[in-house]
């Protein structure tokens, strides 16, 4: 359904072995193991046969099926623009979008990922986020898990605020095409990076997504995002 918008490579370990997982890592070099049913980056590792070239592949088919890891995906090479964020991770905007009663996408929130220095961009991880203006451009700090802001990175140095996402409404405008695939699932958090075309690469959609909403310190406006839901959604509490 989402070929469309999702060109990286990938095999599922429960369809082949560990001679057809070794024949991938070696076509590509470096891969993403995942688990398809785990939340905030957990269960996601790196492995790059440049960095361990005597991997014991029968060893490593086990473990990852052990643990639950069957999806193993070609590593995305994201824009130049969204590497300059973080250039050990893929740098993700969480967009979560809702289906009106005609089936037409609305934008609730848009939400910036970056990692800082691991190769996830999850808060839960190690990274940080902030919240989009409706340009896709980033006009408050970001906040990581320990509840610091940073309006620079604290890796590069580099100033965040002003971060303009590549080709932003045509990526939302992927999103939306790609949110009416599934009419009967109306809410979804989609994990979208920016492809170095600038197209949107759909990394995964969340049927159960955080709000994302900014944080009252990071904002002088502290409504939250329950207006956005409320212009859709009959919120009964």
């Amino acid at each position: 359904k989402f070929s469309k918008y999702v060109h990286r490579a990938f095999i599922d370990l429960r369809d082949t072995d560990a001679q057809g997982l070794e024949s991938f890592v070696r076509e590509y070099t470096k891969v993403m193991a995942k688990r398809t049913n785990d939340y905030v980056g957990r269960g996601i590792d790196k492995i790059d046969i440049s960095e361990t070239p005597d991997l014991n592949f029968e060893q490593l088919y086990k473990d990852l099926i052990a643990n639950d890891q069957f999806l193993i995906e070609e590593f995305f090479k994201q824009h130049e623009t969204m590497n300059k964020l973080s250039d050990k991770s893929v740098n993700t905007i969480r967009m979560i979008t809702f289906l009106d009663n005609d089936g037409e996408p609305h934008l609730f929130v848009a939400a910036l990922k970056s990692g800082l220095g691991g190769h996830v961009d999850n808060i839960g991880q190690g990274g940080m986020y902030t919240i989009l203006d409706d340009s896709g451009t980033v006009r408050v700090a970001f906040i990581d898990k320990y509840g610091k802001h940073h309006t620079a990175h604290p890796i590069t140095g580099e100033s965040l605020i002003g971060f303009q996402i590549p080709n932003y409404f045509e990526v939302l405008s992927q999103v939306y095409e790609a949110a009416k695939l599934m009419p009967q699932v109306r809410y979804i958090g989609w994990d979208v990076a920016i492809s170095q075309s600038g197209d949107a690469e759909l990394i995964e959609g969340n049927t159960t997504t955080g709000p994302f909403q900014v944080i009252p310190s990071l904002s002088k406006d502290p409504r939250g995002v329950r207006p956005e839901y409320e212009k859709y959604v009959d919120i009964k509490l």
